[in-house]
């Protein structure tokens, strides 16, 4: 069978072309051999073909006898956050990350919530190129669904961070979601942080307003938006929100490359 390219960062490719059902449900079996057993937690990003391609990966992981941990729309992040809390073998994220809406990937985590290195990532394309046990109905898993993951990273922030400092000040704020989860997520917070959150492209169906990585050009209506509402600042993410862009007071874009230097600093 034909693979897609499998990397740390994940195994992505355009949908029917590199990334199959097929291929999804193959890498899943793998990965399930892999760890050996247990349970997985699986979670993707908005995109149209995400549906599709976790019913392969559950599928795959199910006929290896591990069992679901399913979170729905979750950041990567979150991801990996539920893979500790939750006790987990290791985690299968569908999303292709900063990518076009045509492509998917998945993504896959040890049991410490982290990327697999080089090694587990040839391991585990030698285990999809050789033939796997068949499931039966007595050694197939099982599904558990866990809505849990967003409070749980919320709550995991407001533990680590001044929080009564920030709510007194009410700051006005607004979110470019890029349509997919970062548009559930970073409300979600903010709003717990006492904040006036307007959202932009919040709604999480996967029909991308613009790029998704959410580079300083693409930014034109968040800007417009933080001017005209007289927002404190501006937050722009990818589809699997792992990437932050900001923009500043005075509706600036001042690209993502500079939000890690800026939260050290800050």
């Amino acid at each position: 069978m034909r693979l897609p390219r499998v990397t740390i960062s994940g195994a992505r490719g355009i949908v029917g072309e590199d990334l199959t059902v097929e291929s999804a449900l193959c890498l899943a079996r793998a990965f399930a051999r892999l760890i050996g057993g247990g349970p997985v937690i699986v979670g993707r990003d908005a995109r149209s073909s995400g549906p599709m391609i976790q019913a392969a990966v559950e599928a795959g992981l199910m006929d290896q006898g591990c069992d679901v941990i399913r979170i729905g729309l979750a950041p990567t992040p979150t991801v990996g956050i539920m893979v500790r809390e939750r006790d987990a073998k290791g985690a299968v994220n569908i999303t292709a990350s900063h990518n076009p809406s045509e492509w998917n990937a998945l993504k896959f985590y040890n049991e410490q919530g982290t990327f697999l290195n080089n090694q587990q990532i040839e391991k585990l394309i030698e285990l999809a190129n050789t033939p796997s046990r068949q499931a039966t109905s007595e050694t197939c898993g099982r599904v558990e669904k866990d809505n849990t993951a967003l409070d749980t990273h919320c709550r995991l922030i407001m533990d680590h961070i001044d929080a009564m400092t920030i709510i007194p000040r009410a700051f006005s704020v607004a979110v470019d979601g890029c349509r997919s989860v970062g548009g559930i997520f970073l409300p979600k917070l903010l709003r717990l942080l006492g904040c006036e959150v307007i959202e932009l492209d919040c709604q999480p169906d996967g029909q991308f307003a613009r790029r998704a990585e959410p580079v300083a050009s693409e930014l034109g209506h968040l800007c417009e938006r933080v001017r005209a509402r007289n927002c404190a600042v501006g937050f722009a993410v990818d589809p699997d929100a792992d990437r932050l862009s900001l923009v500043d007071e005075q509706g600036v874009a001042l690209g993502e490359e500079y939000t890690l230097a800026l939260a050290v600093a800050y």
